[in-house]
């Protein structure tokens, strides 16, 4: 009976423990292309966005040199009265069928479909800015994540180095070497780390449920590995970019091709007043009238066009108020490219002084820290020192791995940034060419 309880309970354990590594290895590991991709498929707002474009598209593709749908006209004309339905008793009674079409000005139809087409790249830019502006708010809760990820681990270490060094000094304790109520500094730091591991865990939740918002995503996050391991660089492995091609971002030509279109809606007013010209030809059939007419057929060509009788006072403050929203567009575009080139410039400098920053913690700093803390935890276990001396030199160590990790987190956001002015990020290519 004892060895079958005995059974029970060991192929219970081993059930958990194949389903604790089944669970391991179905969590994947992923990088942010991974959510970015994830945005740009399933995100309402892009595919809005994407609907805009489409729809400009269709705009410019309509445009014609045929501004109204042709007519057909047909007439039973100049019947007298008191011989209806009779068309042989007047000369000027008839059936007419005709035809008419209203063909736009050359000039005008070019610079129409000139309008129509700078709109559809303005929106087209538009959008590929905003897929831009969603790469980068989702890199940048990424980073936040990591920088979690990154803190809790190294307050995790710090908790077990805490608890090794409580396991040393209860054993001073019970050998006289310390007193006792000095345990109780090591506990309550543990304590504190612990707490600060739990509010850690409930800022992850939230950025968490941040990136499900901004993919439009439920993911199972349970079974999603984020590490830090490839996410944490040595600081000569760290690249700043150096320059910016501002002419060929997005968010440039949104507002180089509104000024265009600007441009061209002003040279349209001026287009518009002698917009189009209606031709039309028709047909009448008439009935011979006795002794009077022969009632021969008659075929008639006609033309017509707008005359501008009243440009004084509407056509010429409208070609006004085109030129003058053309010199806002105008000032617009120089202001939004100077507004990159300055944002860049100011956040490349910092990168660099935050590499340099980085540089010094990691390579100099924490090092000593590192190797100070290491010797009194000897020192402590051969009695040579006091158990303050340790938790001083152990905060300072903990200050500055926290400090690192911090600083670092700060430059892959500088960094962040400028790939956002540059309107670079992960995948690019492959997710412009599918959206």
């Amino acid at each position: 009976m004892y060895y079958s309880k005995y059974g029970i309970v060991k192929n219970k354990l081993i059930f958990l423990t194949l389903v604790y590594f089944i669970s391991l290895f179905s969590a994947f590991a992923v990088d942010v292309s991974f959510f970015i991709k994830e945005a740009f498929k399933n995100n309402p707002s892009l595919k809005a966005n994407a609907f805009e474009v489409e729809k400009e598209k269709a705009a410019h593709d309509s445009e014609s040199l045929f501004l109204n749908a042709t007519n057909i006209n047909l007439g039973y004309n100049n019947i007298p009265i008191s011989n209806i339905p009779s068309l042989d008793s007047h000369m000027m009674s008839n059936v007419s069928i005709g035809i008419s079409q209203n063909i736009a000005f050359p000039w005008e139809s070019s610079l129409r479909k000139s309008a129509a087409y700078e709109k559809f790249i303005s929106e087209k830019d538009k959008f590929t800015h905003k897929k831009n502006v969603f790469a980068y708010n989702i890199r940048n809760i990424y980073e936040k994540l990591m920088f979690l990820i990154a803190k809790k681990e190294i307050l995790r270490k710090n908790e077990k180095a805490l608890e090794n060094i409580l396991k040393t000094s209860r054993a001073l304790v019970s050998v006289n070497r310390m007193a006792s109520s000095q345990l109780l500094k090591i506990e309550a730091d543990i304590s504190f780390i612990n707490s600060n591991i739990l509010k850690i865990e409930a800022e992850t939740e939230k950025k968490k449920y941040e990136l499900n918002l901004l993919c439009g995503v439920f993911f199972d996050w349970v079974n999603i590995n984020l590490s830090t391991a490839d996410w944490i660089y040595l600081s000569d492995n760290i690249i700043v970019p150096e320059n910016i091609d501002v002419e060929n971002t997005a968010l440039y030509n949104q507002y180089k091709n509104f000024y265009e279109s600007q441009k061209t809606k002003e040279s349209l007013g001026y287009a518009s007043l002698w917009p189009s010209v209606m031709l039309g030809i028709n047909y009448s059939i008439r009935q011979e009238i006795a002794g009077k007419d022969k009632g021969e057929d008659f075929i008639s060509v006609n033309a017509s066009m707008p005359f501008p009788l009243h440009y004084a006072y509407k056509e010429k403050y409208q070609i006004i108020k085109n030129e003058k929203a053309a010199q806002a567009a105008y000032e617009n575009w120089l202001n939004i490219e100077n507004d990159i080139k300055m944002n860049w410039q100011g956040e490349k400098n910092k990168a660099l002084l935050l590499k340099e920053a980085y540089k010094i913690i990691e390579k100099e700093v924490l090092p000593k820290y590192y190797a100070s803390y290491m010797s009194q935890v000897s020192s402590l276990s051969a009695g040579n020192l006091t158990l303050i001396d340790v938790l001083d030199s152990y905060r300072r160590y903990l200050e500055v791995s926290l400090e690192k990790v911090k600083t670092y987190y700060e430059l892959r956001e500088s960094i962040l940034k400028l790939d956002y002015y540059s309107e670079n990020y992960p995948a690019k290519e492959n997710l412009s060419n599918n959206n």
